[in-house]
């Protein structure tokens, strides 16, 4: 189940507000034109086929995706193995892309199946960092600023609706204050997160 954080201002963020409650975060992620489900039955795991995870993810798409046609669905599936060298140099690399501020030109939406990952949605000098877990769904509306980190040692499974784009196709803003906001590992744990209350 999610943890949300709503944060500010940019220059030296502190946390208003933090909950793991699925109706206050839904709440406060729609104030910014966010949905967000929970859907705790989706009956995954990271060994599902994908076949299955297209199946069984359909009654979350029903929530998110608000019952529009013309959704295109990609599995995707990051495990890495922590004894090789290569992999965790493009882990690395690939990160780093995630946690710069971006765009893209239509809504993006994840339906969770295992593991975690954080959004950082930016409404001007509010960001509103969701951590997404198992049967968690969200939706960013196009051209909505944010950022995403997979954390260090990256292992999760999602499925990806999209309608033009597969795969990361994102336009950069050049901001650079993502990294005045708590990593994946600090959300995870709390005595290293100087935002938490």
């Amino acid at each position: 189940m999610a943890t949300l954080k709503v944060m500010q201002p940019i220059e030296s963020p502190v946390c208003l507000l933090h909950s793991r409650s699925p109706e206050q975060i839904k709440a406060q992620l729609a104030q910014v034109g966010v949905i967000y489900e929970h859907r705790s039955a989706l009956g995954l795991d990271s060994l599902s086929a994908d076949d299955a995870v297209r199946a069984a993810a359909q009654l979350a798409i029903d929530g998110v995706g608000r019952g529009e046609s013309g959704w295109k669905l990609e599995v995707s599936r990051v495990a890495i193995d922590a004894s090789s060298c290569e992999q965790q140099s493009e882990t690395e690399t690939d990160r780093a892309r995630y946690l710069a501020e971006h765009f893209h030109e239509e809504d993006e939406v994840w339906i969770f199946v295992r593991g975690r990952c954080v959004f950082y949605v930016r409404d001007a000098d509010t960001v509103y960092v969701v951590l997404c877990e198992k049967g968690d769904c969200i939706r960013i509306p196009a051209f909505m600023k944010h950022w995403f980190d997979m954390g260090a040692s990256p292992e999760y499974c999602g499925l990806r609706l999209y309608r033009t784009c597969p795969g990361f196709v994102g336009t950069f803003t050049g901001n650079e204050f993502s990294n005045r906001f708590p990593l994946l590992e600090e959300i995870e744990n709390p005595a290293a997160d100087t935002s938490a209350q």
